[in-house]
């Protein structure tokens, strides 16, 4: 079975949080997660779009 990582939706901006949150401090979070957990996955999707800034 193929195990895919899948990500969407990660609001990225220029600058600036999202209801006090850092995107892309949480999409490194997501990142380091999977790598951590989930190594023997056959790839990475990251789909979604930005926050418009």
């Amino acid at each position: 079975m193929t195990k895919i990582i899948w990500m969407s939706d990660p609001h990225f901006q220029n600058q600036g949080t999202i209801g006090g949150l850092d995107p892309c401090k949480r999409l490194g979070a997501a990142i380091e997660h999977a790598n951590t957990h989930h190594g023997d996955a056959e790839f990475a999707i990251l789909s979604g779009g930005s926050g418009g800034r």
